[in-house]
């Protein structure tokens, strides 16, 4: 969170909820938590899905200070 606030802020906001993605594979080896962040859009899977450009610049620096420790 401190990272995103450096980079955007602000803190992001979280929630948990049931999905399908590689995070469940995770769950099934234990008691492993996972983080799904992305760009922020609209419409997802749908012929109208849309990403607003500036939040996927954001991502890669929060990503990147993420990774860089």
């Amino acid at each position: 969170q401190g990272v995103c606030k450096s980079v955007i802020g602000r803190r992001l906001e979280t929630s948990v909820y049931w999905t399908v993605s590689d995070a469940n594979y995770l769950s099934k080896l234990g008691n492993i938590k996972a983080v799904i962040m992305g760009p922020s859009g609209g419409n997802h899977h749908s012929p109208d899905e849309y990403v607003h450009i500036p939040s996927v610049y954001a991502l890669a620096e929060i990503l990147n200070e993420i990774l860089r420790g």
